[in-house]
């Protein structure tokens, strides 16, 4: 089975502090997915004020780590914009044998989105899970209250330690581990 994991990255001021980390975290799940089971290609897209698609679908081999060059954290935290564009690139990018695996990284609440409400995000995120072959999960602020407010499923959210963006990677690479070793086409836990 073939996986597109779509990972919505938080790039807003209040990474700053953590940059080092959390490039160091992506990189780490980033070399960790490359030796994954399965046929993968992912997609990157980083937020702050506003969305920058860094590159939709690519062979998970040809992802680019990150670098102090092409993160630079700054600006608000405009979460919802963010998911409606890394789901309409998804969308586009996805084939009939793919699921998808969407990643919500975050450390902030919704500040600054013009383009999308929290209703057109639950619509989004309820459609899709409904194809029975995307999984979304979330790993950021007040993750009950997000899962909550979306229709994701709770168990599939978890909460952002800006203490330890490495060891939340880590975790991430895990579960996403898992996932693409499993026959299911969708997860809810």
């Amino acid at each position: 089975m073939a996986t597109l994991i779509t990972v919505i990255l938080d790039e807003s001021g209040s990474m700053q502090i953590k940059v080092d980390d959390v490039i160091g975290g992506f990189n780490r799940f980033l070399d960790d997915q490359k030796a994954g089971p399965d046929e993968c290609r992912l997609s990157l897209t980083k937020f702050n004020t506003r969305c920058t698609v860094v590159h939709g679908a690519l062979p998970i081999k040809d992802v680019l780590a990150l670098t102090a060059k092409t993160y630079t954290p700054g600006g608000n935290t405009a979460l919802l914009d963010a998911i409606a564009e890394s789901v309409r690139l998804a969308d586009k990018d996805k084939r009939a044998e793919d699921r998808v695996l969407c990643m919500i990284v975050t450390d902030g609440k919704e500040n600054s989105s013009r383009e999308t409400t929290l209703e057109q995000v639950r619509t989004i995120i309820k459609e899709r899970e409904a194809r029975g072959d995307w999984t979304f999960t979330y790993l950021g602020a007040d993750p009950a209250q997000f899962s909550k407010e979306s229709g994701m499923p709770g168990a599939n959210a978890a909460a952002y330690d800006p203490t330890r963006p490495k060891v939340m990677f880590m975790s991430a690479s895990a579960a996403a581990d898992h996932y693409r070793a499993s026959p299911d086409r969708q997860s809810k836990n």
